[in-house]
């Protein structure tokens, strides 16, 4: 998925440190759902960013995934899923979900029998679900990309074309290399998006 960037504007968190220290966690997510500094303007947007001013102390914050791992998730070790819950690096209810391991939710001792159980049972309707590589292709791959998804590059096997759909503008294709693409800025989309309001309700009214 992309990747959002999170702000807290209207903050200096070198005075929170300071005098406040217990106000501010080195941890994104708490930092933004919880908001326990007051007074800050707590903004979540996409990755892209354009120019802009930032006074001292203000927070820019961005999280990177990691990979995608390696190997089948039902062979992993259940003690090192319990690692993973311990360190806060997973919830049990994900842990469940993606792993397919039972345990105790107490003490965290997994149920090595039951989540034997559970594998063996998820295998069978791995295949199941199964579908031949040729119906798959078939019903996965398309012309083009989804009319709803914001897209830049080249598409299928085609190289020398790239599709673009820059926020606020309708797709367009180019030949690679051919031109430069410009994103124009947020603050200029909020704008014309509250004049469009405007003019609608000024309509209505009149």
């Amino acid at each position: 998925p992309a990747y959002p960037m999170a702000k807290i504007k209207k903050i200096n968190v070198f005075d929170v440190l300071k005098h406040n220290p217990e106000q501010f966690d080195f941890d994104m997510i708490t930092l933004m759902n919880e908001r326990k500094m007051p007074g800050g303007d707590y903004i979540v947007q996409d990755a892209g960013m354009n120019f802009e001013i930032c006074q001292q102390g203000e927070i820019y914050m961005i999280c990177q995934g990691s990979g995608a791992g390696y190997g089948d998730v039902l062979d992993r070790d259940p003690a090192l899923i319990m690692k993973d819950i311990e360190e806060e690096l997973l919830s049990p209810e994900l842990a469940k979900e993606i792993y397919f391991v039972q345990f105790n939710n107490r003490n965290l001792v997994p149920d090595l029998d039951t989540t034997d159980k559970l594998r063996a049972e998820e295998r069978k309707n791995r295949i199941a679900r199964g579908i031949p590589y040729d119906k798959f292709v078939e019903q996965w791959i398309r012309a083009e990309p989804a009319a709803e998804l914001p897209y830049m590059g080249s598409w299928g096997n085609d190289h020398s074309t790239l599709v673009v759909s820059p926020p606020g503008v309708e797709r367009y294709i180019i030949e690679a290399g051919s031109s430069g693409v410009m994103f124009s800025n947020p603050k200029d989309r909020r704008i014309a998006e509250l004049e469009k309001q405007l003019s609608i309700l000024k309509e209505k009214q009149a």
